[in-house]
């Protein structure tokens, strides 16, 4: 289970003692390349509906392209339509034969016939502007958090970010905001991983690049296991201990940050650190 957190101007400190080694540890990727959104221009409304209807032109959704889009105030509408061909091909008996002489002598033969089927498909994806929860972006993927989740590839990160300030500007049109964040997510740690280091608590998975966690030094792997003096041992139990403490408010994190002294593939070096942080509003 993973979920989504920010934060902003880091103050990095040693806790005393503690650095330990353990080998071949079974991590996730050490960065997804996710980039923390925040907004870049605030389009009107009418400016922002002109935006959201081009993308056909430069984005699709499960790789395949975007037919039509329909914008009021409150929703987007995103129409789909494809055509999928499939061949079937069967081996036709046929049956004849003739006679020689008296004698009828039967011949069996067939062959291989293909039949070509075409199926118009369609799909409709509707995105209620004060559904979304959250907007991120990673490389030139758009992904708007809301139910159904709606992601898009788009031709260049430039698209992706303005497709994202289209949707956050109809939000706003709405009278709502993206709320305060502190740029990372975490997810449950496996059974290996809470042997490997003998101790419970959240995987930081994604750090967003240029976000306030980044800034602060927390890095992808990092283990939390406690949040503002309270010993969290699953993702579910940060999540409640973060939202607790308030957003305005600085937030304490104890992580254990695992670094791979002189580039040792099965080596990594374990140090407790305190990780004071802020979220940043948007």
């Amino acid at each position: 289970m993973r979920k989504a957190i920010m934060l902003f101007i880091p103050v990095l400190l040693m806790l005393s003692g503690c650095s330990f080694s353990t080998k071949t540890v079974n991590w996730p990727a050490e960065s997804s390349g996710e980039t923390w959104y925040r907004p870049a221009f605030i389009y009107s409304m009418d400016e922002a509906v002109s935006v959201l209807k081009s993308l056909p032109a430069g984005a699709s959704i499960n790789g395949r392209g975007i037919s039509s889009v329909d914008v009021d105030k409150f929703t987007i509408r995103i129409s789909q339509k494809w055509q999928e061909t499939y061949e079937n091909t069967e081996y036709v008996p046929s049956f004849g034969g003739f006679f020689l002489g008296w004698n009828y002598v039967p011949v069996y033969s067939g062959s291989n016939q293909t039949t070509v089927t075409t199926y118009n498909k369609e799909n409709n994806v509707a995105v209620n502007f004060r559904d979304i929860t959250d907007i991120s972006i990673n490389n030139r993927v758009l992904y708007i958090a809301s139910s159904p989740m709606a992601v898009f590839v788009c031709s260049s990160y430039a698209e992706a970010q303005k497709y994202g300030d289209a949707f956050y500007s109809m939000m706003k049109a709405n009278g709502l905001k993206l709320g305060a964040s502190y740029g990372f997510s975490f997810s449950s740690m496996t059974a290996d991983q809470e042997k490997e280091i003998k101790k419970k608590g959240a995987v930081v998975s994604v750090v967003y690049g240029g976000g306030p966690a980044d800034k602060a030094g927390l890095r992808p792997r990092d283990v939390i296991y406690e949040v503002n003096g309270v010993t969290v041992e699953t993702p579910e139990a940060a999540a409640k201990a973060l939202i607790s403490g308030g957003f305005s408010k600085a937030a304490e994190l104890k992580v254990l940050h695992w670094e791979k002294p002189g580039g040792d593939a099965y080596t990594i070096k374990w140090e407790k650190r305190l990780v004071t942080v802020k979220p940043v509003a948007r």
